[in-house]
């Protein structure tokens, strides 16, 4: 399967700050930047790509704006049958500010060419000549729509400007407009009517004090041609208003403002940018000051914070963001709408949420559909998607757009950076509610799919898997624990046999007497669990080696199970009949002692007194014929346990022998079971 998400690069010859796609995306996007006020060489300058065809994009055109001025930092599209009508903020050089005078909007009319290259490529040669392949621009002026002083400072400026939403493209927009101060000594936002001819500050219909506190960012909502919504985010507070404007006659009316939300503090988190989802719904790009990180806040008109989604901590603070939404199912309302942030490492977060009228909460928790990494060197200072226009469905053959594949773009830019990068993000079909289509005097069939980024079939599925996950999860967590209790606080590996254990009687085996050692009991237990799913074989195996090691254990009780006794008494008391003969061999009615480690207490050692010839005595070493290291050792057991002292000297150690035969006896049990 291909890759959902494909991308395009292009170089200017300045840095950009901002951009945006045609309001109809009609396959061009706008970059506006330049060097400023400088005499660098670098230009001013707005330039128009083609970016039709996801593999390439290529410059179609520009316009060059004064190098005494400084650059664009902001731009926003009206459309015209032939091409864009663009605003762009920028500011008035030095002089001209200390002079008193800053224009800071300036109109551009551009004229597309002929076709997009994607128009091209479908035609013959033929039919190319004669086309216009660069776009033609011509400045219409620039004027001021700020009052005097929220324009006057050393390094006033005017930005972000921002639109109401345009419609459908066969839709006639009417349009409203706002532009905010920045680094002015007065801080405000001017409502203009976008449609004017002229735009100066006669087309300003309202202006709204910021209190001293500059907008980070604006979004308009149009809820219908007259009723507009507008959200402005300050550094530790996101305000609303809604206001009604009435285009043919001119008239202007505003509620009161809202303060959405407010940060308990900047110096915790700060508010960077914000868009609207919804009529009801806002988001808004946070920065959290602590850990220098990001999070989305999705909120209602209300105030009310309805959901949280944090962004990658490696992204660190995030300062760019866009929406896009996309179409709407026509019997519920319900639609997705596409989120993209962009990093301070140069990495943009793309994810989704749901909104769903029906649903108790509307706007579903944002799910991550892609990180795409490294995509500038530096901070990503803009992104801007293209708006969404699903294709027209016919009633004849309304599955036929279901099968053709549609995308959406995103255009970012990076701080210190001459590259311009566009993503095609494909999108996939799903069914929408069933609806009679019908197709009466040219109006397009009601649509039976809609475009969503990820299919709400495939988040079901995930929801379901997670919810199974839990399930067996908590299913084993309940039968460990009914295994635990009743084993009984004492058998610490009960929780780790989930199936009863079965018990085998192993047949030639004899009875452990009272008194022997633990370290056989314990084995048995094991060699009864482990016989469970042996073959007659094995368990005859198993039998033999637990035969040979009871008849290692002798009759006698215990020594060290009594009362503790030197090794010199030890050796006194059987000095008439035991010890090892002259030639290291003992006799048969000869008593031998010997001394091995203890086999479940670590630095503990059991001492036992065996006839001559018994098999437990195979491989007993006296004590001079152990290794150095051993000899050490064995001496610090001894002291250790109270055997033995270092006034006695080791001349009474030579009385006994010493063995590791317990250790040999279990790997004889552990390998008859492994084989």
């Amino acid at each position: 399967m291909s890759s959902p998400i494909s991308f395009a690069s292009h170089e200017v010859a300045y840095p950009p700050y901002t951009a945006e796609f045609d309001p109809y995306d009609r396959g061009y996007l706008i970059v506006g930047g330049g060097g400023g006020e400088s005499r660098t060489g670098v230009p001013n300058r707005i330039t128009v790509l083609d970016t039709s065809l996801r593999s390439s994009i290529e410059d179609v055109g520009s316009i060059d704006l004064p190098t005494t001025d400084d650059c664009v930092t902001s731009i926003a599209s009206l459309t015209t049958p032939t091409g864009l009508k663009t605003l762009a903020c920028q500011a008035s050089g030095r002089r001209d500010r200390q002079a008193g005078k800053d224009d800071h909007l300036l109109s551009v009319d551009f004229t597309y060419p002929s076709k997009t290259l994607s128009q091209q490529a479908h035609l013959v040669d033929a039919k190319k000549k004669g086309l216009k392949t660069q776009a033609e621009a011509r400045k219409l002026g620039k004027t001021r729509v700020l009052s005097q002083k929220a324009t006057t400072g050393k390094y006033a400026n005017a930005e972000p400007v921002r639109l109401s939403p345009a419609k459908r493209r066969d839709v006639s927009t009417k349009r409203v407009g706002a532009v905010a101060s920045k680094d002015a000594d007065v801080s405000e936002i001017a409502i203009f009517d976008a449609t004017k001819d002229v735009l100066d500050q006669s087309a300003v219909v309202d202006t709204l004090d910021l209190s001293g506190k500059d907008a980070e960012d604006i979004d308009i909502w149009s809820s219908s041609e007259s009723e507009f919504s507008i959200a402005w985010c300050q550094s530790e507070a996101l305000y609303l208003q809604n206001f009604k404007y009435a285009f043919s006659q001119g008239t202007y009316q505003a509620e009161d403002r809202k303060e959405v939300y407010k940060t308990a503090s900047t110096h915790h988190r700060n508010l960077k940018q914000c868009r609207f989802l919804t009529e009801d719904y806002i988001v808004a790009l946070s920065g959290l000051i602590a850990n220098r990180t990001s999070e989305l806040l999705i909120m209602h008109r209300d105030g009310t914070v309805t959901q949280r989604y944090p962004l990658p901590r490696f992204m660190r603070t995030c300062a760019a963001m866009d929406v896009v939404q996309l179409d709407r199912d026509p019997g519920t309302g319900a639609h997705q709408i596409i989120i993209a942030c962009g990093g301070h490492d140069g990495s943009i977060h793309i994810c989704f949420t749901e909104y769903n009228p029906s649903s108790p909460i509307p706007t579903s928790k944002p799910r991550k559909f892609s990180n795409l990494n490294d995509v500038h060197n530096n901070s990503v200072c803009k992104l801007a998607f293209s708006p969404f226009f699903p294709p027209r469905q016919p009633a004849s053959s309304p599955m036929s757009i279901a099968a053709s594949t549609q995308h959406v773009r995103l255009a970012s830019l990076g701080i210190m950076s001459n590259r311009v990068v566009v993503e095609s993000i494909a999108l996939t079909s799903t069914p929408t509610t069933p609806f009679k289509a019908t197709e009466e005097k040219g109006k397009p069939g009601t649509p039976t799919v809609r475009w969503v980024l990820s299919s709400t079939t495939s988040e079901s599925m995930l929801t379901w898997l997670g919810l199974m996950a839990i399930g067996l999860a908590v299913l084993v967590a309940a039968i460990t624990f009914q295994r635990y209790r009743s084993a009984g606080a004492g058998d610490i590996l009960a929780p780790l046999r989930l199936m009863p254990m079965k018990e085998y009687n192993i047949p030639g085996a004899t009875p452990s007497a009272a008194g022997r050692s633990s370290v056989f009991s314990k084995a048995s237990e094991h060699l009864s669990a482990s016989s469970a799913a042996a073959e007659n074989e094995g368990v005859a195996q198993v039998a033999q080696a637990v035969n040979m090691a009871e008849q290692a254990i002798p009759s006698d009780t215990d020594i060290d199970d009594a009362k503790v006794q030197s090794l010199r008494e030890l050796v006194d008391e059987h000095s008439s009949d035991s010890g090892p003969g002259s030639d290291g061999e003992t006799s048969g009615a000869q008593k031998v002692i010997l001394v091995s480690p203890h086999s479940t207490v670590e630095d503990q050692v059991r001492v036992m007194v065996h006839e001559a010839g018994h098999k437990a005595l195979d491989g007993a070493k006296r004590f001079s014929e152990l290794a150095e290291a051993d000899r050490h050792t064995w001496l610090e057991r001894l002291k250790a346990t109270g055997r033995w002292a270092e006034e006695e000297g080791v001349t009474v150690l030579e009385g006994v022998v010493f063995s590791e035969f317990a250790r040999d006896v279990g790997g004889a049990i552990r390998d008859a079971v492994l084989n």
